[in-house]
């Protein structure tokens, strides 16, 4: 990919570094970046780049987060084109989209992991063996779950 930048009377050309396309290459491109946070992805085929939360802490880290409800903060009761795009704040409450998500889930085989925990403080957790969410065209309708272990006993069936 390369950039052409004008100054006064000059012309440069740039190459521009390919952006990770998920938190799981962000990890891979740069061990170093073990810590959770924002980072720019740009997963196959949508127009540009974008931030995303990267869970790095957990596990083998590399996790895209798509979700984070922690203190009702932000109302979740929404129309159809505010979930499509995506709403809230990375650093807090956010839902990331159901477009982004659809481009993120169809590039390979993903996991969902859900950790919930209850205003009592019991955790649980739920992973599901694929996740991946289809199309607008097909109203980004859940195309696979497949099989899932965790903690919740069977409470997200």
């Amino acid at each position: 990919m390369f950039e052409i930048v004008q100054t006064t009377s000059s012309f440069f050309l740039y190459q521009r570094a390919e952006y990770p396309r998920d938190c799981h290459e962000v990890l891979s491109q740069c061990p170093s970046s073990r810590n959770d946070g924002v980072y720019v992805i740009k997963p196959d085929g949508y127009p540009e780049p974008f931030e995303v939360s990267c869970n790095n802490s957990l596990g083998d880290g590399g996790w895209t987060v798509i979700q984070r409800r922690e203190d009702n903060s932000i109302n979740f009761n929404r129309t159809w084109d505010e979930y499509e795009n995506g709403f809230g704040f990375l650093s807090h409450e956010f839902w990331l989209g159901n477009e982004k998500i659809s481009y993120i889930t169809n590039q390979r085989k993903y996991q969902l992991r859900m950790d919930i925990t209850t205003e009592s403080g019991c955790s649980f957790f739920v992973t599901y063996e694929t996740f991946r969410i289809s199309d607008s065209f097909s109203h980004y309708k859940l195309v696979s779950t497949g099989e899932y272990t965790g903690t919740t006993g069977g409470l997200l069936n």
